[in-house]
């Protein structure tokens, strides 16, 4: 990572089981700008929702932001969104399997009831609907990869801050539903920064952009 002086320091999580499966992640984090004192934390275990847990516990300073090892990134995407000064923040990410919607909640509730099954009711963006959108907007529901999240919001809500299960019992749901009750138990906005992407990598890169006529556009490249 590169340092810089600007910013206040904060830790990065890599919430992963893996030791690394992409050489293009490697190479991204190698050149991510970083506040001066930023720490980041390689957390391994069989659960992301463990790991996300025990990297939050073991923070430093005034933030966290999470990324997997399955992406890739502008090196001045932490600064960008750190420059916004919200709560919680992301960039766009793209899912990395058809038909290549955004990690991008446009409603996303649940309905917990005791004794009965929870009742989920979710909708997820597509690039086209924020053709001619630009800079920051506010969602139900943001992904946890690229998702910067202020100490306030760690101070509030209570620990463990990832659940397993919480929508249905086989499910990992565990940014879901950090999302849902970072908003309607706690009252955080969420923002989504529409002019930074975190594109996804699998076998292709696939990434979402904004055309100059305003459109966003998904991309899909595999690497030779």
């Amino acid at each position: 990572m590169r340092v810089t002086r600007e910013g206040e320091p904060g830790t990065i999580v890599l919430p992963t089981n893996h030791l690394g499966r992409f050489g293009q992640f490697e190479s991204a984090l190698e050149a991510l700008i970083v506040p001066e004192n930023t720490h980041l934390f390689r957390v391994r275990s069989g659960s992301s929702a463990l790991n996300a847990n025990i990297g939050t516990r073991d923070r430093t300073c005034a933030w966290v932001w999470f990324i997997g090892d399955d992406h890739t990134f502008e090196p001045n995407v932490l600064m960008r969104l750190l420059a916004h000064n919200k709560d919680i923040v992301a960039p766009l990410v793209p899912m990395r399997f058809p038909p290549f919607a955004l990690v991008l909640y446009k409603k996303l509730n649940i309905l917990e009831q005791p004794g009965h099954e929870t009742i989920f009711d979710s909708e997820l963006y597509k690039p086209a609907d924020l053709n001619g959108i630009k800079g920051l907007i506010k969602v139900d529901g943001l992904p946890q990869a690229g998702c910067l999240v202020r100490e306030k919001v760690w101070s509030t809500m209570p620990y463990p801050w990832f659940k397993v299960g919480k929508i249905k019992p086989d499910q990992i749901d565990d940014d879901s539903y950090f999302m849902w009750e970072a908003r309607e138990k706690y009252g955080f906005d969420l923002w989504c920064d529409t002019d930074q992407s975190i594109a996804h990598l699998n076998t292709a890169t696939v990434d979402v952009a904004r055309k100059p006529d305003g459109k966003y556009q998904v991309t899909f490249e595999i690497k030779k």
